[in-house]
């Protein structure tokens, strides 16, 4: 919203003429009340000293106060003003200093209240020669008059002297003591009619007082010692200020609004020169009073805006329109800053134009946030088409596979094919069935990452057969690929070496890597392993001589749904999701990922995370022919499929196996049959989930339980090894890993 301030508008109508004059006594400002009292239009009163506003015998016999005033007093002064046609009036001059260092004037006209003054005081002197006169002129004149002698008591007091009070009456007034009135009590007033009493000194005074009548006014008095019929008296002309104080009171709090407001404020007449501005203006800018008074607001031009731009913001306001803008300016110190501005044209009674009115509001920092609104907004875009063209790729990435798997098992079903061809076939289900399972499991762990689902967990493996485990898998990838042109190698140490950390998240980053590194390697090498630095930092690495990143693609290809050709004309597949994996599960490790890659030169990716190196201890070695003919487990889920895989997975070893497809059938069938060896419990069950169930096994017999789920997130496992399983496999269940983990536990 624009500020709107008129502030000529209230000078202009206020009664008493006013006048702004600076340090050397030049007029720089006036309103409409003072080119009535002068005879004097503006423009010749502007810029003239004010000392031609006053004939020489007044300046002599009350010169300006300006120490007075320059010490932050409001200085009273009686003056005769000579008017344009050379009349003298009489007027009262009441000046203050304002904060910008210019003193501003309060002039009125008091002709008649001195001569009705000095007519009183003639006529006083003359009461014994003609007292009826007095009389007459005491109760008739429009100011207030009372007299008072040195015990107090009110001799005379007029009409218009007990209308100001708020008294019934004359004759009730002069009933009152003035030194046994509460309300005058301690107040200036009365020590100052005392002072009049003791030493015979005469006051002129505005004075804020309390009538007995509960009346709250101010009061203009003119005291002055008076001798009647012998006795010592006072005397006190009084006129009603009460209207003029909140006349000035409105000036006041014009003037304080106008400095305090957080906006510039800058006045000029009609031909631009600046006559006023407020303090912010100061602030702001740098300038100071006297390097900006008479001046134009050229001096805060930046260059930035064209002729044609200024041109028309003239042509707007001398046609009497307000102009609405920003104005790229510059400040004293060279610091260029963006302004809102207002400038309004201010107009006289007769509709002609005097002077110009700006408004400035600094809006530097609401620019920068419209730019951080524009780059948030394109972002948004960004991300908008990322995820149109990451869910379009999905679409892609799923069928794939899937039309492999589908189409492949309908040859085998459907056709007698060689042995051969069977094979190869179910090797290709096998690599499709792993990529789709794979791309699910991208999808489930990105969206657990993003609302801090993964939590850490610490085991401890041998890494040499960690690394022998990723090299067989990817060895075989790679030979069902059949792509001969393409070598797969292992860079380790040639020691072993047992460690402490989260294996399961390690394997997923080196999966991620590495296939990431075949996929864009069509011919060469993908080297991975690890070596160790000073301190026992490990530093693992995936090195490829594929196509290689470029210096623009490094900073985007760890966030999602982004790859080095994120179009949909891109050779390569993928979800986009593999590399913002990866960085993620870096970061949550308290680790470090980098780069280094050249585009047609490969690229080798490195990372770091804390590990705990543990004493090496042997690992369980188990036959390939296992005989557990002796051995019976006890297979618990509610799925069809999967008890029939584990049956196939150990069918060969000849062990027995009894199936229960939920909990409470589970922990009855352990009761009942006591040859049962081992439990493979699966934990989402009908009925009596798996952990529930393991515990109510542990408390019928000590038998050793092998817990297995789809989910087997880090507060599965704790609740797991809290109630005494044994060990735990995740699905899909890997033929080799599950008769290794019975093997340990039979």
């Amino acid at each position: 919203m624009k500020p709107k301030l008129d502030y000529h508008q209230i000078l202009d109508e206020a009664p008493d003429a006013i006048c702004i004059i600076n340090k050397q006594l030049i007029i720089i400002d006036v309103n409409m009340q003072m080119t009535v009292l002068s005879g004097y239009s503006k423009k010749e009163l502007l810029l003239n000293p004010l000392a031609n506003l006053f004939d020489e015998k007044s300046l002599n016999r009350y010169p300006f106060k300006i120490d007075e005033i320059e010490n932050n007093k409001i200085v009273f002064l009686e003056r005769c003003i000579k008017t344009k046609s050379g009349q003298l009036i009489s007027v009262e001059m009441k000046s203050k200093k304002l904060p910008d260092g210019s003193y501003f004037s309060i002039i009125r006209d008091i002709s008649k209240r001195i001569n009705a003054r000095a007519e009183l005081e003639n006529t006083y002197k003359k009461i014994k020669l003609n007292e009826f006169r007095f009389r007459n002129l005491f109760n008739n004149i429009p100011l207030g008059i009372f007299i008072i002698n040195k015990n107090g008591s009110i001799e005379a007091i007029n009409s218009a002297m007990a209308q100001i009070l708020g008294a019934p009456s004359p004759e009730i007034s002069k009933k009152y003591n003035i030194f046994e009135i509460p309300t005058l009590k301690n107040t200036e007033l009365l020590s100052d009619i005392e002072a009049c009493f003791d030493k015979g000194d005469i006051f002129h005074k505005v004075y804020n007082y309390t009538s007995v009548w509960k009346k709250k006014l101010f009061v203009r008095v003119h005291i002055l010692p008076a001798v009647m019929e012998g006795n010592d008296k006072v005397m006190a002309i009084v006129e009603d200020y009460t209207q003029q104080q909140k006349n000035q009171l409105q000036l006041k709090i014009l003037s304080e609004g106008i400095n305090r407001t957080p906006a510039c404020v800058l006045v000029t007449n009609k031909e631009g020169k600046i006559i006023f501005v407020n303090e912010q203006f100061y602030k702001h800018t740098g300038y100071s009073s006297d390097e900006v008074m008479g001046t134009t607001p050229r001096i805060l031009k930046s260059g930035h805006h064209s002729n044609e731009f200024y041109q028309n913001l003239w042509d707007t306001i001398l046609a009497g329109k307000s102009w609405t803008g920003e104005l790229f300016n510059k400040k004293k110190n060279g610091t260029l800053y963006w302004e809102s501005t207002m400038i309004t044209p201010i107009k006289n009674e007769q509709g002609e134009i005097t002077h110009f009115m700006a408004i400035k509001e600094d809006i530097t920092e609401k620019k920068k946030v419209e730019v951080e609104l524009k780059k948030a907004k394109e972002k948004a875009e960004e991300s908008d088409r990322l995820k149109s063209s990451f869910l379009a790729n999905m679409s892609h990435e799923i069928r794939t596979p899937l039309n492999a798997i589908l189409g492949f098992s309908s040859l085998i079903r459907d056709y007698k094919l060689e042995p051969e061809k069977s094979e190869k076939f179910l090797d290709l289900i096998q690599t499709n069935g792993k990529q789709l399972l794979n791309i699910i499991d991208d999808i489930l762990l990105i969206s657990k990452l993003q609302v801090n689902e993964i939590k850490l967990s610490s085991t401890v493996f041998l890494l040499h057969d960690f690394f022998q485990d990723l090299f067989k898998t990817f060895s075989q990838e790679i030979y069902i690929q059949d792509n001969k042109s393409l070598n797969l190698l292992l860079d380790i140490p040639d020691w072993e070496i047992k460690i402490e950390a989260d294996k399961n998240k390690l394997g997923v980053i080196f999966s991620k890597l590495i296939r990431n590194a075949i996929k864009f390697t069509e011919s060469g090498t993908v080297t991975f392993g690890y070596k160790i630095e000073e301190n026992n930092k490990f530093v693992f690495f995936v090195k490829d001589t594929g196509i290689g990143i470029s210096k623009e693609k490094k900073q985007i290809i760890f966030q999602k749904f982004r790859q080095a050709d994120d179009t949909k004309t891109r050779k390569y597949g993928g979800t986009g999701l593999g590399l913002s994996i990866v960085k993620a599960l870096v970061d949550l490790m308290n680790g470090k990922i980098w780069l280094k890659s050249e585009v047609a030169k490969g690229a080798h990716f490195y990372f770091s995370i804390p590990v705990k190196i543990i004493n090496e201890t042997k690992s369980v070695e188990y036959k390939k022919e296992l005989n557990w003919q002796d051995k019976t487990i006890l297979v618990v889920d509610d799925v069809y499929e999967s008890v029939l895989l584990i049956n196939e997975i150990l069918k060969s070893t000849g062990i027995k196996i009894i199936s229960a497809s939920d909990g409470i059938e589970a922990i009855e069938k352990v009761k009942a049959i006591p040859e049962i060896d081992l439990v493979l419990m699966d934990l989402q069950l009908p009925k009596l989930n798996g952990i529930q169930a393991s515990k109510i096994i542990r408390t019928i017999r000590n038998i050793p339980i092998i817990v297995q789920s789809a989910f087997m997130e880090e507060d599965y496992r704790q609740q797991c090894e809290k109630i005494g399983c044994n060990d735990y496999l995740q699905k899909p269940i890997k033929p080799d890993e599950l008769k290794y983990k019975i093997a340990n536990l039979l």
